[in-house]
């Protein structure tokens, strides 16, 4: 396959996940606060966030079906297919158990569709570079996550109707399963995900060592549920402009996984710890600081997004080799949503009684990562 038209499929798929992240993250930016207002606590936040990013992967159905093209095609489908139902049934619902649910579905449909997608674009990103390969897909992704969330502030500021937000959002969504359509008639012909047999070696210790240094991150992070969910409790600032916020997030975002991507094609796995160690004052910008430290805070927290969305795929990419590539992106999915998933119910649990403690061990949780990045990176 030609690198021309390796950047042409790249771009494809960038926006067919432009379009489906646009009702994705318009959601997720809104996900703490709508909980909230129907009487969820933080521990309920957290552990919705948790569960969300965590379960399409408990089932580990994923990294099994990624290298095989029919299975890899349904899943894909699957998952896309769930992100257009969700929306519109949201705008029905009116209690938080009924909410928590759907918001978990949602996610779960991410997680299904996630690893053959990256498995395909891991082998796609050969030809550019992973770093600029993924950067540039994780760069359109960040478009429609601004979308999405500047759509739900329009909504809330003139109608101030969660319904009507969420029946808006439905409609990228939709329109993300003929994009992907005309996305797989432009790939090639031989399937990409299936290499040609060959023995197949085991995982390195260098990329459980990648595996467990992202867990770590993961595990550290503190979802934007739980943000929201501050903003609506606190009334820090009107609670209509907190997607407006996560849109800035996602832009931000976009543009520090290209500037990441290309300092890690460069410099691979030393590019990660500089970046790492600013977005540690990302919590305690976030949760003690006022209206605009909030918005600093919320920009940092964008750079540990970008390394988790964006540069987690490249990593991945390099320290696994071609014929593992599904297997590996599985089994880092699954480690990576367990983390978070323990982490986010850790956090929101620890949100409902001290927020200093819960920014304290948040920071361990991360930097206990750098280290074992550093040692990756001198072995690699």
């Amino acid at each position: 396959m030609s690198q021309k038209a390796s950047y042409q499929c790249i771009f494809l798929l960038g926006l067919v996940s432009l379009l489906a992240d646009a009702t994705y993250d318009g959601l997720k930016s809104i996900t703490g606060q709508y909980l909230g207002i129907l009487g969820a606590s933080g521990a309920v936040v957290g552990a919705v966030a948790g569960l969300g990013e965590c379960s399409g992967h408990l089932f580990r159905i994923s990294y099994k079906a990624s290298t095989r093209k029919k299975t890899s095609s349904f899943f894909t489908l699957l998952g896309y297919s769930i992100n257009a139902l969700v929306a519109p049934l949201l705008a029905l619902s009116s209690t938080w158990p009924v909410a928590a649910v759907l918001f978990v579905f949602q996610r779960f449909g991410k997680a299904v569709r996630r690893p053959p997608r990256d498995a395909l674009l891991s082998h796609l990103a050969e030809k550019t570079g992973p770093g600029f390969g993924f950067g540039t897909h994780e760069a359109l992704n960040r478009i429609g996550a601004v979308l999405g969330p500047a759509i739900v502030t329009l909504i809330l500021l003139t109608q101030d109707s969660y319904a009507l937000a969420f029946v808006l959002l439905s409609i990228p969504a939709i329109a993300s399963l003929p994009a992907l359509m005309l996305t797989r008639k432009h790939l090639p012909k031989r399937n990409l995900l299936t290499p040609k047999p060959r023995p197949k070696p085991p995982l390195s210790r260098p990329y459980w060592r990648i595996v467990a240094a992202l867990s770590l991150i993961a595990g550290g992070t503190i979802h934007f549920s739980i943000l929201s969910y501050h903003v609506q409790k606190t009334a820090l600032f009107d609670p209509r402009f907190v997607p407006l916020l996560f849109s800035l997030a996602m832009a931000t975002e976009g543009l520090a996984a290209i500037g990441i991507g290309h300092l890690y094609d460069r410099f691979r796995a030393k590019a990660l710890i500089p970046a790492l160690t600013l977005s540690l004052l990302s919590p305690p910008l976030i949760f003690l600081g006022s209206p605009l430290i909030l918005v600093i805070g919320s920009m940092l927290w964008s750079v540990t997004m970008a390394i988790l969305e964006s540069l987690s795929r490249a990593l991945i990419t390099d320290f696994a080799p071609p014929c593992q590539r599904g297997k590996a992106f599985g089994m880092f999915h699954c480690c990576f949503a367990l983390c978070w998933l323990i982490g986010s119910v850790l956090t929101g649990w620890l949100y409902d009684r001290s927020i200093p403690l819960m920014i304290g061990v948040a920071i361990l949780i991360q930097a206990s990562a750098i280290p074992v990045l550093w040692s990756t990176n001198k072995s690699h």
